[in-house]
């Protein structure tokens, strides 16, 4: 069977007939990466846990003007579902942003459990998460910044309080604003004249590090144990290099129930990576809608 990620709750009876004492649910939500090309996040709740399959960002596609488009999304991807911090482990398909942007989000949240990806996909996560950590959009943050040379044509803005570049600026020369850093600009034009806002990489990387502690580099088909009746294997999804899909086996009555997450899928006509891996046989498989139609 085959469900499309349609954005609702699913729950899976997947007790024995038989058995009305003592039934087993797998619960699965689809947050995002559903009518829309970005956002992807589904949370699977079993016997031994509750479990996230990736966390990604929302892609500005909605609204009348790109500025609105660009508001709803910023709005979009700086939420998390309810319970989404206390899930006992995230795991990741790839590195592309709207599989992987609100990770810095979750861990600023409170986050602390693993973060299971492939090491390629760690390794490609590392600068992909700095950029969204510096031009988060739907994002506050109390930045300050030196203005000794106002000819400039940009601002080198901080917000991280730890950073040593924002400590070197003096009270004379400093100025600070709180807002998004969209605001941040209209703010500079107002006062000024058009200057462009570039967020200091020091900062992002005292942010990014808590993130890439929590990764746990996990080879392709290998066994994840979740708990004494769980484990997710990862499988080559032949995306971009480290793409993988998650099979999990969750308790069954008599069997592992088996459950797959696809992720992005690759195709089979690329020079430089091989199309995916054949899926096993699974009980359901979840696939984004953007594969809906792919036989």
């Amino acid at each position: 069977q085959i469900l499309l990620a349609l954005g609702m709750l699913v729950q899976i009876s997947i007790a024995n007939a038989c058995d009305e004492k003592n039934p087993s649910e797998v619960a699965v939500t689809v947050h995002g990466g559903a009518g829309q090309v970005s956002g992807s996040l589904a949370m699977l709740e079993a016997t031994d846990g509750t479990w996230m399959v990736d966390c990604g960002i929302y892609y500005p596609e909605v609204g009348e003007t790109a500025e609105e488009r660009q508001a709803i999304a910023g709005e979009a991807s700086n939420r998390l579902p309810a319970g989404a911090t206390d899930v006992d482990g995230v795991f990741l398909t790839h590195a592309h942003l709207d599989h992987i942007g609100r990770l810095p989000l979750m861990v600023r949240r409170g986050y602390e459990g693993p973060v299971y990806a492939t090491r390629e996909t760690i390794q490609i996560a590392a600068p992909m998460l700095q950029m969204q950590i510096r031009y988060e959009a739907g994002r506050e943050r109390s930045w300050s910044w030196s203005d000794r040379n106002r000819s400039a044509d940009y601002v080198k803005a901080h917000w991280n309080g730890e950073c040593r570049w924002a400590k070197r600026i003096s009270n004379r020369n400093r100025s600070t604003f709180r807002g998004t850093i969209h605001e941040l600009e209209d703010s500079l034009e107002r006062a000024t004249r058009p200057r462009s806002v570039s967020p200091c990489k020091v900062c992002a990387d005292l942010e990014l590090a808590p993130v890439l502690r929590l990764m746990k580099p996990t080879a392709l088909d290998s066994r994840v144990d979740l708990g004494p009746s769980a484990v997710a294997i990862p499988i080559d999804a032949g995306h971009i290099p480290g793409s993988c899909s998650w099979v999990f086996e969750v308790d069954g009555d008599e069997e592992p129930f088996e459950i797959l997450f696809s992720g992005d899928l690759g195709g089979p006509d690329s020079t430089i990576i091989e199309g995916p891996s054949p899926a096993p046989d699974v009980d359901v498989a979840f696939v984004e809608t953007t594969y809906g139609c792919t036989p």
